[in-house]
Formats: structure tokens, sequence, C-alpha cells
């Protein structure tokens, strides 16, 4: 069954978004004494980012993937949500390719 007119058909892909990091400081206390301490650092950086979006009409859509400048999508995988219910059906990424999926959404978001 076709989605219905008017449905948002999105794509994402899991990118490295930079290299910030956050750092935990952990103070072990036994008795009201301190005994022991440490650091850790968190690398933060992977995110899902948007990479399409269209309008279902008449039952179809067509979306078109374009690798942003400086990015890197090659062989990444492609999420789609239909509305918020992610498909279960992924894609992989390739430069100039073209792939017909039909999508079915999840229950699980």
């Amino acid at each position: 069954m076709p989605a219905p007119d008017g449905t948002v058909v999105t794509a994402w892909i899991l990118v490295a978004a930079g290299t910030s990091t956050a750092t935990i400081e952990i103070t072990a206390v036994d008795n009201l004494s301190q005994i022991g301490s440490g650091t850790q650092e968190i690398k933060i950086g992977r995110q899902m980012v948007q990479v399409g979006r269209r309008v279902v009409n008449g039952g179809i859509y067509s979306l078109l993937i374009h690798q942003r400048e400086g990015g890197f999508f090659t062989g990444r995988i492609v999420t789609f949500k239909m509305g918020e219910l992610t498909a279960g059906q992924t894609g992989v990424w390739e430069a100039g390719a073209g792939h017909e999926l039909n999508l079915i959404p999840s229950q699980d978001k």
C-alpha cells in the first residue's frame, strides 16, 4: 500500500560532526574521605544528519541525496523515515547510483 499523499519521507546518514570532547571527573568517597579520583574524556562527534526530504504526491516520491562539501558518504548506510516512523529498509550511498526501495515503516520509532 503506497504512503498517503502528504507523508514526509526523509533520508538520514550517520556522520562525524566534529572532534568535540566531554570530560567527566569522578571522585570516590568512603566515610567522607576521598579514596580516589580520576577523569574520563569522551569523544562526541557522531550524529544522524538529515540528507534528503520529499513529500509523497500521487503515492510516489523521489529522493536525491547529494554528498555535502567535505563529506564522505560512500558506503555509508542511509536510513529512511516516513513521518516519525523509521522504515525497516536501508540503502548504501554510492556516488552516481540510483536505487529503488519500497519503504515499509516499522512500528519502532
